[in-house]
């Protein structure tokens, strides 16, 4: 989009790059969202498509993705398989994921919708699997809850990027706030492995919980990653506490009485 002429006031997300496969039709939506006070701090949203399965020897439709947000914000957009698109200029707040599955055999299964959490200044991640499977196949699901605990008080926590792999190559990035839970619905059991990318996060936070976990056919498995914050330990600069002086001045007196009696 052109933007000259567009005050501070508006905001453009939306523009890029778009698939067109023959015999499909691509949607792209450009938004345009007025702000009529002070200009906020925006943040970014990056939609990941994954396509997992045995897809040897079909035709991979397009996929209909929608996001909608604060303010009447609504784009809708397809991607092909392993395709990335990043929203910016997102006001903060919490954005709904779906994908419209008008159209998908019954082989496909979806995984990965549903709310996602922008924060100023931040990008954030969800992911779209479509597993495709030759065979009906009972499914299970992932439960995973983001935990932060230490002395938080005085920074902005920053958003927590968690990647889930598993079956038939299935792969999920999503980012998430401290205490909030996500479910990934539609997996093919089997061992998946949640992991905790650190990058950007400072020495002083400490992460637990990782690992393998155990899907089971119509099941939902539990997994929770803990991050705890430690803040800087103040550094005496090497003085000896005052007691140590005390002692050391009362020793010498001893000494010195004990010294005049003799």
């Amino acid at each position: 989009e052109d933007k000259t002429g567009l005050s501070e006031e508006w905001t453009v997300s939306g523009e890029g790059p778009v698939n067109v496969i023959a015999d499909q039709t691509a949607l792209t939506t450009i938004t345009n969202t007025f702000l009529a006070d002070d200009v906020p701090a925006t943040g970014s949203l990056t939609v990941t498509k994954v396509v997992s399965g045995d897809t040897a020897g079909i035709t991979l439709p397009l996929f209909k993705i929608t996001v909608t947000g604060p303010e009447g914000f609504t784009a809708a957009r397809t991607f092909a398989g392993g395709e990335s698109f990043t929203w910016h200029n997102l006001v903060p707040g919490t954005y709904i994921v779906t994908e419209d599955k008008t159209g998908l055999s019954e082989e496909w299964t979806v995984s990965g919708e549903g709310p996602v959490n922008v924060i100023a200044d931040q990008t954030a991640l969800a992911t779209i699997t479509n597993t495709f499977l030759a065979e009906e196949v009972p499914v299970g699901s992932l439960k995973v809850t983001k935990v932060v605990s230490g002395d938080t008080a005085g920074i902005t926590l920053p958003l927590f990027k968690i990647t889930v792999t598993g079956p038939g190559g299935f792969t999920a990035t999503r980012t998430f706030v401290h205490g909030e839970s996500f479910i990934w619905e539609n997996l093919v059991p089997g061992v998946y492995t949640v992991t905790e990318n650190k990058e950007g996060l400072s020495s002083r936070w400490t992460v637990s919980g990782e690992g393998a976990v155990s899907v089971i056919a119509d099941r939902t498995a539990l997994t929770t990653i803990k991050n705890e914050y430690k803040k800087a330990t103040p550094k005496t600069g090497g003085l000896v506490p005052l007691t140590t002086y005390s002692g050391l001045i009362l020793f010498g007196i001893g000494l010195l009485m004990k010294g005049k009696r003799k």
